[in-house]
């Protein structure tokens, strides 16, 4: 590597060490439906690989005690973020790991070392994330609250159109201000439709270059900013994140009666979705998931070796267009999730007790026919599920079912 690269890797290195100690916390009161008795709406600002992120997620869950978590995810990413367990996700990095060792590419050693760094940085995806796992976990563990049931709602863009962004138009289109402005509404329609709601303390959990995005939108909405710290300043206690939580329940919104009907204009309600809401058996059912996979789950269950795909040079040259005929032609091909160049992949077995991959929208069906999640556009609608007013036809039935006898198990 030449001075160039390792400049570029050193600033990298530097600015993700520093990102997650800028500000990372920001406090917002919003007037809600009585301005009179705001709520309060808390960023954490995070970054992917960052184990301080981590423990200041579950931290601030723990400490600020909200009834609602608003996490920077959707619907189609559930099962690898909130199903998966977190001890699989480190084992498959490290399986990766190990075997890039072995030279899988066959290759002398000098161009050897530059695949291992490499199979290095792409196993680390597998660990991207966390943060949300960490408070999601930690959100599960809050006692019940007395009148208000506790709601998790996954506020982002679907990551299927974050893919067609970065197809066309590469990394530079998901840094593209347009594309930060879309994500930040999206999250704040999330934050303040949890508000309105009737919940006093809204935990949001989003990426630090986010920040900027959604606090422009919070304060489009009518929020009011009311305290900013960083990670240090939690760590050395010169900031509390509960005594900040009461600074926005306590905060004089009075003067900003109309704001109230100005949020819903700013942010799109009734015309765009407001996010994907889990309630209390939708959190339940998917955590019962979690359980199962880290109590049954072996290795070799969820790594498995791939034939590497065979290449018929002769073949392909007589063979014109269409499939490459040779011995194998004819075979299913495989239906895991590959990776490490697809020499390694995820069980289908896995991915579908996990919901990820092209399981993701039936775990999403599964889990609305339960009544459990719900997507809408409709604030009100919201509402009155989220007081159990709309139930599921089968809902009743599901409800006092034991976990070895439902559908789940089978």
């Amino acid at each position: 590597f030449g001075k160039p690269e390792l400049e570029f890797l050193k600033n990298f290195i530097m600015k993700e060490e520093g990102k997650d100690d800028y500000r990372a916390i920001r406090t917002f009161a919003v007037p809600g439906q009585d301005p009179s008795s705001p709520s309060t709406v808390m960023l954490i600002g995070v970054t992917p690989f960052s184990a301080r992120s981590r423990q200041l997620t579950a931290r601030a869950v723990y400490e600020a005690e909200p009834t609602a978590l608003v996490l920077q995810l959707c619907r189609e990413e559930m099962g690898r973020q909130l199903v998966m367990p977190a001890e699989h996700r480190f084992a498959v990095a490290n399986y990766q790991r190990s075997f890039a060792c072995t030279n899988p590419h066959r290759t002398t050693l000098f161009y050897h070392h530059i695949y291992t760094i490499n199979d290095d940085m792409i196993a680390m995806q597998w660990m991207a994330g966390l943060a949300y796992h960490a408070a999601w976990d930690e959100f599960l563990q809050l006692p019940d609250h007395d009148t208000l049931p506790r709601v998790l709602c996954l506020g982002d863009v679907y990551s299927s159109k974050l893919d067609e962004v970065l197809h066309k138009q590469g990394k530079a289109g998901l840094e593209a201000v347009p594309t930060l402005s879309a994500r930040g509404k999206q999250l704040a329609r999330g934050l303040i439709a949890s508000a309105n709601s009737g919940h006093k303390v809204v935990l949001g959990v989003v990426e630090s270059n986010l920040l900027g995005a959604v606090t422009t939108w919070l304060e489009r909405a009518g929020a009011r900013l009311v305290a900013v710290s960083d990670a240090s300043d939690i760590d050395a206690g010169r900031e509390s994140i509960a005594a900040d939580v009461q600074l926005g329940l306590d905060a004089d919104l009075s003067s900003r009666e109309a704001w109230a009907s100005q949020a819903s204009v700013a942010l799109g309600f009734g015309k765009r979705r407001l996010g994907t809401f889990l309630n209390k058996r939708g959190m339940e059912l998917l955590d019962l998931r979690r359980q199962r996979l880290s109590k049954t789950t072996r290795v070799k269950d969820l790594v498995r070796h791939r034939e590497p795909r065979k290449q018929w040079a002769a073949a392909a040259l007589w063979g014109g267009s269409g499939s490459t005929p040779g011995p194998g032609a004819l075979l299913a091909p495989e239906t895991g999730m590959a990776f490490q160049e697809e020499l390694l992949e995820v069980p289908n077995d896995y991915l579908r007790e996990a919901g990820m991959s092209r399981f993701a929208e039936p775990l999403w069906e599964l889990l609305s026919r339960r009544g459990g999640a719900l997507e809408t556009e409709d604030p009100t609608e919201l509402e009155w599920w989220l007081a159990g007013a709309t139930e599921s036809e089968d809902a009743s039935r599901h409800s006092e079912t034991s976990f070895s006898e439902s559908s789940w198990a089978e």
